[in-house]
């Protein structure tokens, strides 16, 4: 459980909760305060949850200030595609790396320990999906867009199996919000020529690994290539939703969550922004104040079928408004008291029926609410579903309170104004304009479908479409079964989200990693795109020891053990161990021998029997000093050199050379900025060398020591300032080092002094792992899956 004390000070700053198969909210706030573990599989404290997950990913991005800085993600963005062309310096590499992805594309099946667990849904799975836009003129031709995925579109929406094709590949900004297909534009056959997609990047769900956003991009042809339409004016917020009114009309809701005070993304830019010159080279973009809205942040839209000028809008706090002018001008014509997150959805210009999301976590359950006459000036505002604290679509079917400031939505059918469907962790339909609620969906069987809703939208056929955290699914029946859309082979969508810290290996045969609501997942030589879940949850860090025996961890310290080949799993740390403050995906390394693991909480513990030990013995070799430890790095010849980081204020780097002692003396290091600090890679022949990788803006990424860890020294060379997230060295001696960065994977041949990107096949997104095992590099990203290439000669 977390501690009462940081739980008192978190809550009024806690915007999203979590449950069994889960998501994390992203707090509003990014102080860094330590947390403690609360359970992991059926995740009974979400609030503070969510909170600690906040602070493991967007947190280390932003420290040691709040937020990230305005513009730092854009700018890495030029700099990482500066050093592909000719004005990259000379001493840069120029070996081509080509990559090839090796899934998972999808996760098509769970292992004997993960069969069954409630909220999984039916396999495969892929990855969270924030924003689904079906064709309006061809049931077949469906656009979805990833949490960090980018966007994905099939033509066969309807086939078996149906067929995915990446369609945002090399974009700034993977993270996507919203998408809107031009209604009067063709029918975006397969080969389309005058199809206009609209695309708002920057995921507005509250998750922990939200990422900002890049703006707002347009398609001309069916998604085949892209243009922004938006310059720098939207970067560092959140697209919540678009709306295309026509040809050259177009509605944006452009967010940052209320109370944030996010230089990113300042309050000029947020609300409902309006072009009409939306096929211009670079369309203009107008403001429109919402009247009596504090907060000016837009949640959702809806726009009312046969009537495209009548739009309307729910937003955070502030109600329901209305257009009948396609955007022009806004009226506020509902407020539900203690409201937070809001979705709506209409019938027509005048049946609209909307959800909330409050309470004291604002992710309860508060309601369904109808608006008829709603085309008038006084429409009437009634209550279909009544606020719920247990048994509702934000909760488990045993769980309480909720998780809709997460995953929220609503959609009406419409072939029948009395029925509709309300998403959050579950699904329901209500029947009868609301009278009756029914779970539909819910569970692990074939006809169930992933937890966490984030997107909830009919057809051309009239048939409901929903994105999960688990991917993407249709059902033809109303909700009574779900037909799985994830894919499979050579078309399956590739979106799985990878936390870092993954083992093994793709040319050894297995590799091992732990995703974001989609468990640990194994790869094979016998599953090869197809990869198995191992464990549900939320997966952490993982090592690998061979193809039977291998570790495993959720979020928090406690780590599981295999013998089995992923059959059967058992706890192998202690109470002490588990109950100890850490990160919320703490750092699990092998040491010297295949026996030993060191795990990071707000000390180091290792073990020297983790493969034999029933269970093993663990010791606590550092003191417990202030914060958590943020990265481990064992030096794998020398067992006596350590080296270790704390998520301080400032950051601090400690190292060690007895660390085999009873008592080992630790020292501080000099030399390091004050960022957290995500990697530490020790020279497998000489320990006093390691190199050490920080996270956030605006200093220095890579670092090496030669004397031990007394002194670390910038080897960033031109490296482009974004986050740095792990590291591997192809060769010690002539300073052929990668790593890997939020903006994809660069290198360098001289030690740190030139670096360059000559990727070939990779997306660039947010690499959280890079590792080199058996002459391949392997890239574990979060929202593209992982890909592996041949080491440059």
């Amino acid at each position: 459980m977390i501690a009462a004390l940081v739980l008192a000070a978190l809550a009024a700053l806690t915007v999203g909760v979590v449950g069994g198969f889960s998501g994390h909210g992203r707090s509003i706030e990014t102080s860094r305060a330590t947390v403690m573990p609360g359970a992991v599989e059926n995740e009974t404290d979400e609030a503070g949850i969510s909170r600690a997950y906040d602070e493991w990913f967007y947190g280390q991005r932003a420290h040691p200030a709040a937020h990230t800085p305005a513009g730092a993600l854009a700018r890495a963005t030029r700099q990482a595609k500066a050093l592909r062309g000719p004005e990259r310096p000379l001493a840069a590499p120029t070996t081509p790396i080509g990559w090839t992805l090796r899934g998972p594309k999808p996760i098509s099946a769970a292992g004997p320990y993960a069969v069954g667990r409630p909220g999984a849904g039916s396999f495969p799975l892929s990855g969270r999906v924030s924003s689904i836009a079906p064709d309006p003129n061809n049931a077949n031709v469906v656009y979805i867009g990833g949490a960090n995925g980018g966007v994905w579109k099939t033509t066969n929406a309807y086939g078996s199996p149906v067929a995915w094709t990446a369609k945002f590949p090399y974009s700034a900004s993977f993270s996507i919000g919203a998408i809107a297909v031009d209604k009067s534009s063709s029918t975006c056959s397969p080969t389309p020529s005058s199809c206009r997609i609209w695309v708002g990047t920057g995921e507005p769900n509250g998750s922990g690994d939200t990422y900002y956003g890049q703006g707002i991009y347009r398609s001309l042809n069916g998604g085949a290539t892209w243009t922004k339409a938006s310059g720098t004016l939207f970067n560092g917020c959140f697209v919540s939703d678009l709306v295309v009114v026509n040809a050259n009309t177009i509605v944006a809701g452009v967010l940052e969550f209320p109370g944030v005070t996010n230089p990113a993304c300042p309050t000029a830019k947020r609300g409902v922004w309006r072009t009409t010159n939306a096929t211009a080279a670079a369309p203009t973009w107008t403001r429109l104040t919402l009247p009596s809205s504090p907060s000016q942040a837009p949640a959702d839209f809806a726009q009312a079928p046969g009537a495209p000028n009548t739009i309307f809008l729910i937003t955070y706090r502030d109600g329901v408004y209305r257009s009948t002018n396609g955007g022009s001008s806004w009226t506020r014509i509902a407020t539900v008291g203690g409201a937070y997150r809001g979705a709506i959805t209409a019938y027509n210009a005048s049946l609209v029926y909307f959800v909330y999301s409050g309470g004291a976590t604002r992710s309860s359950f508060d309601g369904v609410y109808k608006l008829t006459n709603a085309s008038s000036s006084s429409p009437t505002l009634t209550t279909a579903v009544p606020a719920a604290s247990s048994n509702s679509p934000c909760t488990y079917p045993s769980g309480s309170s909720g998780q809709c400031g997460y995953d929220l939505t609503i959609a009406v059918d419409p072939g029948n104004p009395t029925r509709f469907f309300g998403g959050g962790i579950r699904v329901y339909r209500y029947t009868n304009g609301g009278a009756v609620g029914t779970p539909v969906g819910f569970g692990s069987c074939s006809g169930c479908i992933h937890v966490d809703q984030h997107a909830t939208v009919f057809d051309r056929a009239n048939h409901l479409w929903e994105g999960s955290d688990g991917g993407v699914y249709r059902t033809d029946n109303l909700g009574s079964s779900f037909v799985n859309r994830n894919g499979s082979g050579s078309g399956a969508l590739a979106i799985t989200e990878f936390n870092g810290w993954t083992s093994g290996s793709i040319a050894g045969g297995t590799f091992i990693g732990g995703t974001q609501d989609n468990g640990t997942t194994k790869y094979t030589s016998l599953t090869g795109l197809n990869w198995r879940m191992d464990q549900g949850g939320d997966g952490g860090a993982s090592a690998f020891y061979s193809s039977s025996t291998y570790f495993a961890s959720y979020y928090y310290p406690a780590v599981y053990r295999t013998t089995s080949g992923g059959s059967s799993f058992s706890k192998i740390t202690t109470s002490t161990i588990d109950n100890e403050a850490s990160e919320f995906y703490p750092p699990l390394e092998a040491g010297a021998s295949a026996a030993t693991l060191y795990r990071g909480t707000n000390r180091i513990w290792r073990t020297t029997n983790a493969t034999t030990g029933s269970p093993p013995t663990w010791t606590a070799i550092s003191p417990i000093y202030a914060r958590t430890v943020s990265a481990i790095g064992p030096s794998t010849s020398t067992a006596s050199y350590l080296y270790a980081a704390w998520d301080a204020s400032p950051t601090q780097m400690r190292y060690t050379h007895n660390a085999t002692a009873a008592v080992p003396t630790w020292w501080n290091s000099s030399g390091l900025p004050d960022r957290f600090i995500t990697d530490v890679l020790v020279n497998p022949s000489s320990a006093n060398n390691a190199i050490a990788t920080v996270s956030g803006f605006g200093s220095p990424h890579v670092y090496k020591t030669t004397n031990g860890g007394a002194s670390w020294t910038s080897i960033s060379g031109n490296l482009p300032n974004v986050p740095v997230n792990a590291v591997a060295v192809q060769n010690w001696s002539t300073g052929r080092i990668f790593v890997g960065t939020d903006a994809g994977v660069f290198w360098t041949i001289d030690g740190g002094a030139t670096w360059g990107n000559t990727s070939v096949g990779f997306p660039n997104t947010t690499v959280m792992d890079l590792r080199i095992v058996g002459g391949q590099l392997i890239a574990a990203t979060h929202g593209r899956s992982v890909y592996t290439a041949p080491l440059p000669t």
